[in-house]
């Protein structure tokens, strides 16, 4: 009896530690997000550390249309072991003009493997 609880423990936390596609928990516009200067911009991202894999900004932002504010990490309201999160990045709006915010799931070592996600987001600033 005591092997089957052990053995059912552990396949719990091998599916807790598995990876699942992130989602962006804004809308995905079918247009570009619109915003005014000086507004900030939140977009919010499931993530799971505890696999290495990380959100990254693509490339840097326009800085004369967006600039950004920070990043942040916060824990999944669970005890259970391995589980993920979500990493919320703010932006600001800084400057009149259409940019674009791209961010890639992937491993920082890895560095001639594709992301395993990438989200793209347009935006203009009025």
């Amino acid at each position: 009896m005591r092997r089957v609880q052990l053995v059912l423990l552990l396949l719990a936390l091998a599916a807790g530690a598995c990876h699942h596609p992130p989602v962006a928990r804004i809308p995905s516009p079918n247009g570009p997000l619109e915003i005014g200067k000086g507004e900030p911009l939140t977009i919010t991202l499931d993530t799971n550390p505890t696999t290495g894999f990380e959100w990254q900004l693509a490339s840097p932002l326009d800085d004369k249309v967006m600039k950004l504010i920070g990043h942040d990490f916060r824990h999944a309201d669970t005890a259970r072991l391995g589980a993920g999160g979500t990493d919320v990045w703010t932006f600001k709006a800084i400057g009149a003009g259409s940019t674009t915010i791209t961010l890639e799931y992937r491993r920082p070592w890895e560095k001639d493997v594709p992301p395993a996600a990438r989200k793209t987001f347009p935006v203009v600033v009025r």
